[in-house]
C-alpha cells in the first residue's frame, strides 16, 4: 500500500486579467462589452494555463473583481481552480506596498467590491484607477491598517516589487 503525504499543484497567484492594462496577444480582437466575447476570452486563458501545467490561479486584477465570474466559470469548464482575488497599493510611501489578496472559494465579486469599500472607511480611493493616468489608485489604508482590517476569509500575499525588480544590481 502506497502511502501518498501531499500533493503539489501549478498554481499562479498573480493572475491579471483584460480589465486594466493587459496585452492581447496580437491579431486579437475581442470585444469585452461581449458576454460572448468575454467567455471566449476566458476559455482560451483557461486552455493556455491548462498548457502550461497550470492547476490553480488566484485572480489579481488592481481594485476590481469585475472578471471574476467569467474567469470562475472558464475554469470550472476546463479543470482551472480560480481562487477569487484583487491587488491593492497601499496608502504607504512613495510607491506604496502591493498586497494580493485571496479569498476563500466562496468569495464572489461583490465581496471584493465589499472588501475593498468597507463602509465609510475604504480601502480604496475613489475612484479605483487615477483618471489622469488610468493606473490604480492607492488606497486609504496603511499595509498595517489593511492587514489589521482583512476578514477572516483572506489571505494577504506581498509579491515582489516591481520598481526594485527592474533597478537590482
Amino acid at each position: 500500500m502506497v502511502i501518498t503525504a501531499s500533493r503539489w499543484y501549478k498554481c499562479d497567484l498573480q493572475v491579471a486579467t483584460p480589465a486594466q492594462e493587459f496585452r492581447l496577444p496580437a491579431g486579437s480582437s475581442f470585444d469585452f462589452s461581449s458576454p460572448e466575447d468575454r467567455a471566449d476570452f476566458a476559455d482560451r486563458y483557461m486552455i493556455r494555463l491548462r498548457e502550461q501545467g497550470v492547476e490553480v490561479i488566484a485572480l489579481a486584477d488592481h481594485n476590481t473583481g469585475d472578471w471574476l465570474p467569467d474567469l470562475q466559470a472558464a475554469g470550472d469548464r476546463h479543470g482551472v481552480v480560480v481562487f477569487p482575488g484583487v491587488e491593492v497599493t497601499t496608502a504607504s510611501g512613495a510607491d506604496g506596498a502591493r498586497l494580493i489578496l485571496i479569498g476563500d472559494l466562496d468569495r464572489t465579486a461583490r465581496d471584493i467590491d465589499m472588501l475593498l469599500a468597507q463602509s465609510a472607511d475604504s480601502m480604496t480611493t475613489t475612484p479605483a484607477f487615477s483618471p489622469a493616468t488610468n493606473q490604480p489608485a492607492s488606497a486609504g489604508h496603511t499595509l498595517c491598517q489593511i492587514l489589521d482590517d482583512l476578514p477572516d476569509q483572506w489571505l494577504a500575499i506581498a509579491p515582489p516589487c516591481p520598481y526594485r525588480q527592474r533597478h537590482r544590481v
